[in-house]
């Protein structure tokens, strides 16, 4: 249960409580709530934040909320963190911001005491804001623990972490966007020392989040402690009512040889999506996914239909999706293929009805297997704070990912029942 308490004071606000918070990009904190995956690292305590002049900044001291699957839900670890901003009179046309942060962790119960158990973690980051780009830079470093009595009791550790993320968006003309990004996370993962599953930060993962059953059924999960890579996309209106976007991105092992790298994970995406008329709206969709630490290969085509009509207030939506995945981990080697099949129905803003369909089958020599899959469900938002859903049939096994954190979701035959709260 959470609780909480807020004072305005013109331009500063106190919070005291329950709070989610996140500094910058998330490079050195972020505490949020994310169902899908079952995330939820809320803070109790205090968060101040005040702007003054061109200054805006944060302050906050409290316990996390631990989300790993020995401690869940303790709270042992004693956060305090601090965040600044300034905004620097304008350049020109650009708009310029500087910041910093810092995080402190320390635990809290005897063993901490004990031997005065902390971590400390800082970044310093700039932006810049102008009619053709943006360009934002961030670079974040975690102090470890590097006493010998520590690590004697706890193990051997590297003491140092480091961060690097940079993002850049263009708009050279006006049917055509440009974006972007670097990331390398050298031992970066800031853990909470109670419980070593649970993340205080959560920096940008560069792959591609989709909404297509299929093509997020294999999806690569960050890790902090050991990658660098890259993610570029373009998006274009050719003409109206026409968007085509294409997307490349790619994550490997820290290599310093800038002439040869083991790629980890790589994803090729692109999607034209065209309105015929004010009623109907197609996408044709294509996606491949290369993912060598699990050895899978995929390609994904993927067609989607929409229809709007006028005056009616409902919405009928279709997808038709296909995908051949090659397993070609020793001693797995193994081709399988699914049909996937949506239907759903938005009979008004609160109800939604769908239906979906799949046939998988696995092409291996010695043991050939096909299973079909159907499920029906229907969501009903009773008002602006609370839904409920209720879905019954048989689904197959997957991942849930959202920013690269991702959840796996067993494979289910039954009814289920959902009630979402929020207060």
């Amino acid at each position: 249960m959470q609780r909480y308490a807020a004072f305005d004071f013109g331009r500063s606000r106190i919070h005291v409580g329950n709070f989610y918070e996140i500094f910058g990009r998330g490079l050195l904190f972020r505490s949020y709530e994310e169902r899908d995956i079952r995330v939820d690292n809320n803070v109790d305590g205090a968060l101040f934040r005040g702007e003054a002049g061109g200054f805006r900044g944060k302050a906050f001291s409290g316990r996390m909320r631990n989300t790993g699957p020995t401690r869940s839900a303790e709270r042992e670890d004693v956060l305090r963190g601090t965040d600044l901003e300034y905004r620097v009179p304008s350049i020109g046309s650009a708009n310029v911001v500087l910041g910093g942060s810092y995080v402190l962790q320390s635990l809290s119960n005897e063993l901490g005491e004990r031997f005065r158990l902390e971590e400390e973690a800082y970044a310093g980051r700039g932006s810049i804001a102008h009619p053709l780009f943006d360009l934002y830079g961030e670079y974040a470093r975690i102090n470890r623990l590097d006493r010998e009595d520590v690590i004697a009791l706890l193990g051997t550790m590297p003491t140092k972490g480091v961060g690097h993320y940079i993002a850049l968006s263009m708009f050279p003309v006006d049917f055509l966007t440009f974006s972007a990004e670097y990331k390398r996370y050298d031992h970066f993962r800031f853990t909470s020392m109670s419980d070593p599953g649970s993340d205080i930060n959560n920096p940008p993962s560069l792959t591609r989040e989709n909404s297509y059953s299929l093509v997020s059924r294999n999806p690569h999960q960050i890790d902090p402690d050991d990658e660098k890579g890259f993610q570029i996309e373009a998006v274009a209106t050719p003409r109206y009512g026409t968007t085509v976007t294409l997307n490349r991105s790619e994550t490997a092992k820290i290599d310093e040889d800038l002439f040869h790298h083991d790629v980890a994970f790589n994803e090729w995406y692109g999607e034209v999506r065209h309105e015929v008329n004010d009623e109907v709206t197609v996408a044709a969709v294509y996606d491949y996914q290369r993912d060598e630490k699990r050895g899978i290969q995929t390609h994904t085509p993927v067609l989607d239909i929409e229809y709007y009509p006028a005056g009616k207030g409902w919405a009928l939506r279709g997808e038709y999706q296909f995908q051949e995945r090659d397993v070609f981990v020793s001693p797995l080697e193994r081709i399988e293929r699914s049909h996937f099949a949506l239907v759903e129905w938005s009979v008004n803003n609160d109800v939604i009805i769908s239906m979906t369909a799949e046939h998988a089958t696995s092409v291996d020599p010695s043991r050939p297997q096909q299973d079909d899959f159907l499920m029906t469900q229907v969501d009903y938002r009773i008002n602006q704070n609370h839904s409920f859903t209720v879905a019954g049939g048989k689904r197959q096994a997957g991942f849930v990912c959202v920013g690269g954190v991702c959840r796996f979701e067993p494979a289910f035959e039954g009814v289920e029942v959902k009630l979402r709260s929020s207060f």
